[in-house]
């Protein structure tokens, strides 16, 4: 046991995918002013947009960003960096029903897959997310079969992810396999061990929970003890943690006592998180 926890931390998305930040110059826009053609119709200056679009993006002036691509697809409807542009800026604002209308127009189906499960549609963003290659529609697929049960489905998708090396991923792999009471095929004990003894612990305390969820569940009380120990030694866990997660920590600590034969010292440590939490 213990209580395992799934992040959300892969949900953040970038304000500009595509090349509209890349630095270079942004493919598929016309350089230079630009007008609709009527007289009495507003000038749009598509040069100009974009590089307040391009300003807003490196501030991550989500709103501004949106306005301009607006603006620029007034000129340029059918431009893929814009749209692309302003499907992740409908994403970061949590309209996910629009964001699912453009992404779908642009055949950006790790987006939409990424707005159906926003939306709770989590067997929609499956079948929108699998076998897409890239990472998002990967996370998405990994996150949906969580959801809907699939736990060795999810672990085989996270385990896929975990070498871009974003303590999240890892922290997801390691729920999807303690959930599922995965065997050493989805995740080798001795790699579980190495790759929380290789993160700040108290920074990444929620990875290093569930590796040691997973740790204790395959009979290895004293490695998952070692990595909870980090965890409580960790300066920074007071920063990251809460108060309940913190007596999370040492209870299942407790009970990796328990397990190792330390009866004494898994009673007195089960008291202070009873009296803490007073």
């Amino acid at each position: 046991g213990g209580r395992r926890r799934l992040t959300d931390s892969w949900r953040g998305r970038p304000a500009i995918e595509g090349g509209v930040c890349s630095g270079g110059s942004p493919r598929g826009l016309i350089a230079g002013g630009m007008s609709t053609g009527g007289a009495e119709e507003e000038e749009v200056d598509v040069s100009r947009e974009l590089e307040l679009v391009v300003k807003a993006a490196r501030g991550n002036k989500v709103e501004k960003v949106l306005s301009g691509c607006e603006r620029i697809l007034s000129v340029l409807p059918s431009d893929g960096v814009v749209l692309r542009t302003k499907c992740v800026c409908l994403l970061k604002k949590g309209r996910f029903e629009e964001g699912a209308a453009v992404a779908a127009a642009i055949g950006a189906r790790g987006e939409e897959a990424y707005c159906a499960y926003r939306r709770g549609a989590a067997a929609e963003a499956l079948e929108l997310a699998a076998g897409g290659e890239d990472r998002l529609s990967r996370c998405v697929e990994a996150q949906a079969r969580y959801k809907l049960g699939d736990f060795e489905g999810a672990a085989r998708c996270y385990a896929s992810l975990v070498n871009d090396s974003r303590p999240s991923v890892l922290a997801n792999l390691l729920a999807a396999v303690a959930a599922g009471s995965c065997g050493e095929a989805a995740q080798s004990s001795r790699e579980i061990a190495r790759r929380c003894g290789e993160l700040e612990a108290g920074k990444h305390y929620e990875a290093c929970f569930n590796g040691a969820c997973v740790l204790l569940e395959r009979g290895l009380a004293a490695e998952a003890l070692a990595v909870l120990e980090r965890v409580e030694a960790a300066p920074s866990l007071a920063h990251h943690a809460s108060a309940t997660d913190a007596r999370l920590v040492e209870t299942l600590a407790a009970a990796c006592l328990a397990a190792t034969g330390r009866r004494a010292e898994a009673r007195e440590r089960c008291k202070r998180v009873l009296d803490a939490a007073k």
